[in-house]
């Protein structure tokens, strides 16, 4: 054994210097990999939020409402659960605007769209549907539970103080419930509008329930 005389070659050399390299590039590969896939999620989930939320309200805007609107009627359709809509005006909200400009108006709209954000159920789909009127859809919800719902809306606005203007502000709404006459989604809507039409004819700051003829 004292001839024995172990001897490296150039080659193993090499691997051997090689092998932390061998090792860290395709860990480091990895994490640089998993590191831009996360960003691409974030990117992707950022840009679909994007895409359906109202920038001002930070409420859903009006082509995601009516399309959950859509998704929800075809369930309605199939399993016959009870849906109900509503449809929500500020009142005399021009006179706002007038009198104290539209940074009133839009503050407005945000600390009302907070307080809608703030009261509906995780199923409940709300959206701003055009200036200063909103949609609220309810599943699972028939035509009385909904008038008790926008009936709580009606007075946890009215108990608002828009700051730093201490204007007070209060809302009209209409509701509709889906029913075996109805056969596109969009006539719900409109149902819930009639409603609301009535509602402000008729004094505002009332809730309307829509009544078959």
């Amino acid at each position: 054994w004292s001839d024995f005389a172990f001897r490296l070659e150039p080659n193993m050399l090499i691997l051997i210097a090689s092998a932390p390299i061998m090792v860290v590039f395709p860990l480091s590969i990895g994490v640089i990999s998993f590191q831009l896939s996360r960003r691409l999620v974030r990117q992707r989930e950022e840009l679909e939020k994007i895409s359906r939320i109202d920038g001002l309200s930070q409420l859903n805007n009006r082509r995601y409402w009516e399309e959950s609107v859509y998704r929800e009627f075809q369930r309605h359709k199939r399993s016959g659960s009870p849906l109900s809509l509503i449809m929500i005006d500020i009142d005399y909200f021009k006179q706002v605007n007038d009198k104290y400009g539209h940074v009133a108006g839009d503050q407005m709209i945000r600390e009302i769209s907070d307080l809608f954000a703030e009261s509906v159920r995780h199923a409940d789909v709300v959206g701003r549907y055009g200036g200063e009127e909103f949609g609220l859809l309810l599943p699972d919800t028939d035509l009385k539970g909904a008038q008790q719902f926008a009936e709580r809306l009606r007075l946890g606005v009215q108990t608002l103080t828009i700051k730093p203007y201490g204007v007070r502000c209060t809302i009209s709404l209409g509701v509709a419930e889906a029913d075996s006459d109805i056969k596109k989604y969009r006539d719900l809507i409109e149902r819930a509008d009639k409603a609301l039409y009535l509602a402000k004819r008729n004094g505002r700051n009332i809730v309307q329930a829509y009544e078959t003829q």
